[in-house]
């Protein structure tokens, strides 16, 4: 291997490694803005600020005309994508006000082996044997992450997580079953920040919620921006680590997702794990992996 293909392999793993750290800071960021702030009004400042980022991976991948190119069909499947994106935002927000990340997000990120199944039913998927115990193993890690920790004054939290999680899953579906190959993937995403960002501002406008943002400390404004601009990096790596290779080799490397968000919320957010907890996540992390490497 030359020097040049040696350093592009280098910062092709670089890439994929600050993508996944990059997405494990995007819960912790989000959290310590939602925590003083209206989530109806912390969705539409998070929505406006990631439209602009996403817009970034458009640039680079030189796509703007693929906006004008949409039939008809597709522009109506993005529009349906863009309403549960914006519900999407809505119910972590809300979901976050009263749990923390480290609740959340593991049962958010659920949405991986909901997939799986679905796919088998929907699109022919492979469900062996061995996909399904790595599978159980991600179900069971999650409860055991679940089951010792600190309460929260209020179970508000859970029902979010499970809207945001089914939000996650409806949307992964109809882009694949209508969107893949169809439309050109760099401009999904902003097209449904685009609709979701309306929708909130409307809907939060509609509430009187704008004049929540009075309240909120300079903190919280602060961080709703960075989980905005941490997620638009994270898209940024990966645009960028495509065009060196076929990223999905690299999928793998995803699992440091879930392990930096719980460090990033251990570290900024005090929020502690018990010995249950750690157990398992080591469950969900091997599950995840073994899935990503196609068990």
């Amino acid at each position: 291997m030359d020097v040049v293909a040696t350093y592009n392999l280098i910062r092709w793993i670089l890439l994929a490694v600050a993508a996944a750290l990059l997405r494990g800071a995007t819960p912790v960021f989000m959290r310590a803005g939602a925590k003083r702030s209206d989530p109806s009004f912390a969705a539409a400042l998070f929505s406006t600020a990631l439209l602009g980022m996403s817009l970034v991976p458009v640039l680079l991948d030189g796509e703007w005309g693929a906006f004008w190119t949409v039939s008809n069909p597709s522009l109506i499947v993005l529009l349906v994508c863009g309403l549960l994106t914006a519900f999407l935002y809505l119910c972590l927000f809300t979901a976050l006000t009263g749990a923390g990340a480290s609740r959340v997000f593991p049962l958010v990120n659920l949405y991986e082996v909901l997939l799986v199944v679905m796919a088998y039913f929907l699109f022919d998927g492979r469900l062996g044997v061995g996909r399904i115990c790595c599978i159980m193993l991600v179900i069971l890690g999650t409860v055991l992450m679940q089951s010792r920790a600190a309460r929260s004054a209020s179970p508000r939290w859970l029902l979010y997580s499970f809207l945001a999680l089914a939000s996650i899953v409806c949307i992964s579906l109809l882009n694949r079953a209508f969107l893949s190959g169809v439309v050109s993937s760099s401009i999904v995403l902003p097209f449904r920040c685009a609709v979701a960002c309306i929708l909130l501002w409307v809907f939060t406008l509609a509430r009187g919620k704008q004049k929540t943002a009075r309240s909120m400390g300079l903190g919280s404004w602060i961080t709703i921006l960075l989980s905005a601009l941490s997620i638009g990096l994270a898209l940024i790596c990966t645009t960028l680590g495509a065009a060196l290779g076929e990223w999905s080799w690299l999928s793998p490397i995803q699992c440091l997702g879930i392990v930096s968000m719980l460090l990033f919320a251990r570290i900024f957010l005090k929020e502690k794990l018990p010995g249950s907890a750690v157990f398992g996540l080591l469950l969900v992390v091997l599950g995840t992996f073994a899935i990503q490497m196609g068990w």
